[in-house]
């Protein structure tokens, strides 16, 4: 996995409203370029992501925040690992398609159209003489064998990758 410097990793931020957390992030960070709630987990207590872009990718944190029942009080941190990086640097896309794909990802299962915009996206990535990706794409490094990649495509569709999307036909549904 590539290194990245100044992940937002294990960060807390105290405020006042439930939302200002998610806003402190991307104003002191310009790096975060999203952050959205992704469900309430209980009366008081939100989780979701801060997505950081770098120059290579964009990188899902997950984020929880939790209110005081005393007083309007919220802390807003961030998990200690990087839940999913999406390499996206030569991909003409935007964020909330990388959003949809990354949640897919992370909370599963990846809806069929997703693997499908996701294998349209791969078929733009150059291959060099030994069959390997000559480019960072989406969850692998410049280098990793097409066919592994391929291997993953096939396990995440419902029935296989020929069937599923190499063949699929929209005009015969």
């Amino acid at each position: 996995m590539m290194k990245t410097k100044n992940l937002l990793t294990d960060r807390k931020i105290r405020h006042s409203s439930p939302r200002e957390g998610l806003e402190m992030f991307q104003k002191v960070h310009r790096s975060v370029v999203m952050a959205e709630f992704t469900n309430l987990a209980s009366d008081r207590l939100w989780t979701g992501y801060i997505v950081q872009k770098t120059k290579e990718a964009h990188h899902f944190i997950a984020i929880s925040q939790e209110g005081c029942r005393w007083v309007e009080s919220y802390t807003t941190k961030t998990d200690k690992q990087v839940a999913c990086t999406l390499y996206t640097r030569y991909l003409d896309i935007d964020i909330n398609e990388i959003w949809n794909i990354a949640m897919a990802i992370i909370e599963g299962p990846c809806s069929i159209e997703i693997l499908r915009r996701m294998w349209e996206l791969f078929d733009e990535v150059p291959i060099d003489k030994e069959e390997d990706i000559d480019q960072n794409f989406l969850l692998w490094e410049e280098g990793t064998d097409r066919f592994s990649i391929w291997d993953w495509f096939d396990k995440m569709c419902p029935h296989c990758l020929a069937r599923d999307i190499i063949d699929y036909n929209p005009q015969e549904t």
